[in-house]
């Protein structure tokens, strides 16, 4: 069957993959990016921290005053944990330190050494030597026996007074790592703006800029390998992002040439051709359609107000994870103790972002991720409706106003989910079949996608079914690069821990009030251990199981098409077979939702069909906890979206 109709899109003159000259450049930024560490890091470095200013640490008192001089200390707790920097090279601490109070103490130090102090009543001056280390900060724990002076409440340990720290020579592995990544990722990102030279130029300056800032004064107080990896994943998503912003402003600026006429000016028409009929349809069409985005936004404003409060923020629990890694810990609950919704769940490839993400400062990791699932987010709807050719300005205005207030993208950025991530790679990867240069990128982000649920391989029956080779030969090789750094900075352990807990994970969560699988809901409104809940369980696997069949079927008889029409398809089936919804997940629905109603042809049902089954999902919450209701109408939404996805790419 051929596909009428079907969208291109068309990119402004782009290349997201270096050419053979453009290889050269960014190897010749890399020996510069080198040469410049090795020079800002060849000569010895100090931090000193006086009592008033002390080193990033937890387990200290506030800043006191000794009675003769005034001498400034703080007193520690039981154990006291510090984060100080790693100037390169072996090291020497200096740490002032006294008893207090007691006679004598023997205090341990902990961390890239294990040394025992005998402290005295008076502060005294110890010099430890530690051999380099190849992170770019230290850890160090110092623990003594605890006591509670007469007259106070507070549990003290020892007294500290000044800290040092001298070394130098050779830069921390981290930091070299992170320079050179974020030196590609930037060139990359600038590279969509500017051509080779100027976009070299800029990039040179900027990392000079910056690691001349960091290395050169403020090394003591900023950790440049996190923000690094941050920062190259930040460029990398820009440069697969930037294309879809500017298709999306060139299918804006075609539509004004083309203008539709307002509602007004229609209304105007009719009327004066005298059909008053016709204009009564007219306007209580407008006044359905304003009433209803009226409804819309309220229930997700009263989501926000009501539900949302209530929920966990599982941001913290990427977070924990990323502290646990960076403590050479595994990030994964033992099986018996793993609970999915509470415990670290993803593939063991996500860790290295969690990690940044949690060495930097609380306040900060917690503001990229909601500014990123935002622009992300933002990012996907711009590249579905510049992938649909003749789609208005209107459409635009539709798709970003009713997706930027959908309930489980508001849900998503409420708990901190990774979902906008998900829904840009599932977006890149459906429009790397309608735009030649976005096919590295899509295939790329797809891999990324699969690491982070593991359940889009099946969107990969697609490119088997039409024996696209070369697109599978490069998703397989972006699993692999993604893999690689968790690999080589954790080990094999933790996919070990992993592949434990795959069995719950596939096996889901049924009888969970907030799930919003079809079988879950089934199962909840059975008796548990009855015979109904067996058949509300085999009825939900049949479900999932005909779903998947379907789609398989879908793509061998469309193999011949070669538009992201069959992978927005594939998106709402494999979406709605899981047998684990939460309701933030169905903001992957975002996709076969927006491209049901812009897809050209644009002729009923399927815009009303989009705009029924998104409104039934819109309305769950309000009637599942203002009513007490089962979930249906997700339910019942999500069927629909499916079912017209069927029959439209029957």
């Amino acid at each position: 069957m051929a596909d009428r109709g079907k969208p291109h899109l068309r990119l402004p003159a782009l290349t997201l993959i270096p050419a053979g000259s453009e290889v050269g450049v960014i190897f010749l930024l890399l020996a510069g990016m080198a040469l410049l560490v090795w020079l800002l890091t060849s000569g010895p470095r100090m931090a000193r921290y006086a009592p008033e200013t002390p080193p990033p640490a937890t387990g200290l008192h506030a800043l006191e005053r000794r009675a003769d001089g005034g001498a400034p200390y703080r007193w520690t707790t039981g154990l006291a944990r510090f984060n100080l920097p790693n100037p390169g090279g072996p090291l020497l601490l200096r740490l002032d330190l006294s008893a207090g109070a007691r006679r004598s103490v023997e205090a341990a130090l902990s961390g890239p050494i294990s040394v025992r102090l005998s402290l005295g009543p008076d502060l005294r001056r110890y010099h430890v030597l530690v051999p380099a280390q190849p992170g770019e900060r230290l850890t160090l724990e110092l623990s003594a026996p605890p006591f509670v002076p007469p007259g106070e409440t507070r549990e003290i340990g020892v007294v500290l007074g000044q800290m040092g720290l001298w070394g130098g020579g050779a830069a921390p592995l981290a930091l070299i790592a992170a320079a050179l990544l974020t030196t590609v990722a930037l060139y990359l990102a600038i590279r969509a703006i500017l051509p080779p030279r100027g976009a070299a130029i800029t990039v040179a300056l900027v990392m000079g800029s910056l690691l001349a800032w960091h290395l050169g004064g403020r090394w003591a107080m900023w950790t440049f390998a996190p923000l690094g990896v941050i920062a190259a994943v930040v460029a990398a998503l820009v440069a697969g992002g930037w294309p879809l912003a500017l298709g999306a402003g060139a299918r804006w600026r075609a539509a004004g040439e083309e203008r539709a006429p307002a509602v007004g000016e229609i209304g105007a028409r009719v009327l004066a051709n005298g059909n008053c009929g016709s204009a009564l349809r007219a306007m209580a069409l407008a006044g359905l359609g304003i009433g209803g985005m009226g409804l819309y936004l309220a229930a997700g404003v009263w989501n926000h107000r009501n539900v949302h409060p209530g929920l966990a923020l599982d941001l913290e629990i990427y977070l924990r994870a990323g502290r646990l890694a960076l403590a050479g810990q595994i990030p994964y609950d033992p099986p018996e103790l793993n609970v999915i919704g509470v415990s670290f769940v993803y593939p063991p490839p996500t860790v290295p972002l969690f990690a940044a993400l949690a060495a930097v400062e609380p306040w900060l990791a917690h503001a990229l991720w909601l500014v990123g699932s935002v622009a992300l987010y933002a990012l996907a709807l711009l590249g579905i409706y510049a992938a649909q050719e003749g789609a208005g300005r209107a459409g635009l205005v539709a798709a970003l106003g009713l997706g930027l207030s959908f309930a489980p993208f508001l849900e998503n950025l409420a708990i901190g989910q990774i979902n906008s991530l998900m829904l840009f790679g599932l977006v890149l990867f459906t429009l790397g079949h309608s735009g030649r240069r976005l096919a590295w990128a899509g295939d790329v982000a797809l891999a990324a996608v699969i690491l982070i649920k593991l359940t889009p391989v099946a969107l990969l029956l697609w490119p088997l079914a039409r024996g696209d080779w070369r697109r599978l030969g490069r998703v397989a090789l972006g699993m692999v690069a993604l893999s690689l750094p968790a690999l080589a900075l954790y080990g094999p352990a933790p996919w070990m821990a992993f592949a434990q807990l795959l069995p719950d994970l596939l096996g889901g969560v049924p009888r969970n009030p907030y799930n919003q699988a079809l079988a879950a809901v089934l199962t909840g409104l059975t008796a548990p251990g009855s015979a109904a809940e067996q058949a509300a369980a085999w009825l939900g696997r049949a479900f999932s199981l005909g779903l998947l069949a379907t789609w398989a079927a879908i793509c061998w008889r469309r193999r011949g098409a070669n538009d992201g029409a069959i992978l927005a398809c594939g998106v709402a089936i494999l979406t709605v077979s899981s047998s684990l919804i939460w309701y933030h997940h169905l903001v992957f629905l975002a996709l076969p939702l927006a491209w049901l109603a812009l897809a050209a042809p644009r002729r009923p049902p399927w815009p009303g069909v989009a705009l029924l089954a998104l409104g039934l999902i819109q309305a769950t919450r309000p009637i599942e906890f203002g009513l007490g209701m089962p979930p249906w109408p997700a339910v019942a939404g999500y069927v629909i979206l499916v079912l017209a996805w069927i029959v439209r790419s029957a």
